[in-house]
């Protein structure tokens, strides 16, 4: 499943002025429902991408299987 953060949403917004608690929370949910649907043996299902809005060649978040592979917020709290 692939989606795109909208530029100008609340979460976007919070992580350009470097606050990511708001997406860390989104990520957990993310992770969560992934492992859910890899549980389920639905592996096809449970790949989900967060694009970036304004380059839909690269991504802010990967998860895999519930396991998180890219995730920008880490880059953001270094």
């Amino acid at each position: 499943m692939e989606a795109t953060l909208d530029q100008n949403s609340t979460m976007y917004q919070s992580m350009n002025s470097g606050q990511v608690s708001l997406w860390n929370s989104y990520v957990r949910d993310i992770q969560e429902a992934s492992q859910t649907i890899a549980d389920e043996k639905l592996d096809s299902m449970a790949t989900f991408k967060v694009l970036t809005p304004t380059d839909q060649n690269r991504c802010f978040l990967i998860v895999r299987d519930g396991k998180i592979k890219y995730n920008i917020g880490e880059d953001l709290t270094n």
